[in-house]
């Protein structure tokens, strides 16, 4: 094959599926053209030229979730990310995937998406690869008319998940959720990511991250500043910890994101009912943002406790009057009691624990809960005592 035949993707087409057929023929394999979150745009007929992996891409539509991490993890996606040359992919038997060459379609600094050319029945020649990166010049502007319609209808549904957070039910809403694919009674929850950076780089990283491999999971997101608001499915995702563990280990391995709090709120069946999810979610970082150190391994509501019902008592809250006492005497004496009573608290009475981190030997830890106990007119072996105490210095740091 000549380098005269690069004018062949110079001339009009009908669709992206006969450009994919024209990229077939002149290459004499397999062709598949998919957007930059590895959807399927368009494929070529293949005959008897087609692996497992292939076909089971055109069959749901995208490429499966196990192959984007393989291909992730061979350093294969990044690549891609990275060159606007051609990379050639070896095979991986193991997910019955040939040979192939893939480019990917750049508009500027920003991948539009892939052509993925399987040639492991016929290795594509040195003229033929120059041929592909012709194609990805050509199918730029096909691409382009794509990404304009699918940033319009991510905006769409930004603005529904929205109103099913705020509770403001339209009558138009059921045909919106049926366009996302939410059934009315789709059992589902909020989860809510807070990001360190909020710049828009990270933030296409994270977008990518949630269109390539969890459109099934989460069909809705959207971004409130450095917050990242997701509706997901509980279809798919029996426990709320595992889901975050995943979704965070992985932005994190492929992006180096830096991810500050998570978390989720109840389970809910039916979109009338998502708001509620979401109140909890946004309560749960309001309380890990005042009680930190408390609060540092709470993702879901029951991992609250007894913070659960800080914001219930009263703000004229009695304080046991021992603690005053015990503080007064710290004063005058230049003791320290009261950070001997917070640690105790903290630490559920765990003598050994407590004596470690104050540095003191476990006799003289005993001799000071006598202290305490002696000063402030409680007994922290009593569990009414003990939690009284522990929700009264929640209640002074409120």
């Amino acid at each position: 094959m000549t380098r005269t035949t690069s004018h062949a993707f110079r001339q009009p087409f009908r669709s992206l599926e006969e450009f994919a057929e024209m990229i077939s023929f002149y290459l004499h394999c397999p062709v598949t053209i998919e957007d930059a979150n590895h959807q399927l745009l368009a494929y070529s007929t293949h005959g008897d030229g087609a692996d497992e992996a292939r076909i089971s891409t055109i069959i749901s539509r995208r490429v499966p979730e196990k192959l984007i991490n393989r291909f992730w993890k061979d350093g294969i996606i990044p690549a891609l990310n990275q060159t606007r040359e051609p990379v050639r992919v070896p095979e991986i038997q193991e997910f019955g995937l040939g040979s192939r060459v893939a480019v990917s379609i750049w508009k500027h600094d920003e991948v539009l998406g892939y052509i993925w050319v399987s040639d492991h029945q016929q290795k594509l020649l040195d003229t033929e690869i120059e041929l592909l990166k012709d194609a990805a010049a050509t199918a730029k502007q096909e691409l382009l008319k794509l990404s304009r319609q699918r940033k319009q209808t991510h905006k769409s549904r930004q603005e529904l998940l929205w109103q099913l957070l705020l509770g403001d039910y339209s009558d138009r809403i059921h045909s919106e959720l049926y366009l996302a694919q939410i059934q009315s009674n789709d059992p589902v929850f909020i989860s809510i990511l807070v990001f360190e950076e909020q710049d828009e780089e990270s933030k296409r990283h994270i977008e990518y991250m949630l269109q390539a491999s969890y459109q099934d999971t989460i069909p809705l997101f959207l971004w409130d500043d450095r917050k990242l608001i997701c509706l997901v499915k509980a279809k798919d995702v029996q426990d709320r910890r595992l889901f975050l563990q995943k979704l965070t280990g992985q932005l994190q391995e492929r992006f180096v994101i830096k991810q500050k709090e998570s978390c989720c709120g109840s389970f809910v069946n039916g979109y009338d009912s998502i708001s509620k999810s979401y109140q909890e979610a946004i309560h749960i970082l309001s309380l890990k943002k005042r009680y930190p150190e408390e609060l540092d391994t709470a993702h879901i509501y029951q991992d609250l406790g007894v913070f659960k019902y800080v914001d219930q008592l009263s703000e004229a809250i009695c304080i046991h009057p021992g603690i005053e006492l015990i503080k007064d005497y710290d004063t005058k004496q230049g003791t320290q009691l009261f950070e001997t009573l917070v640690l105790l608290l903290k630490r559920d009475g765990n003598m050994n624990e407590v004596a470690k981190q104050l540095h003191v030997h476990v006799n003289t830890l005993t001799y000071r809960v006598k202290r305490l106990e002696s000063i402030g007119n409680f007994s922290l072996k009593d569990p009414s005592d003990r939690m009284g105490l522990y929700l009264d210095l929640i209640m002074m740091d409120k």
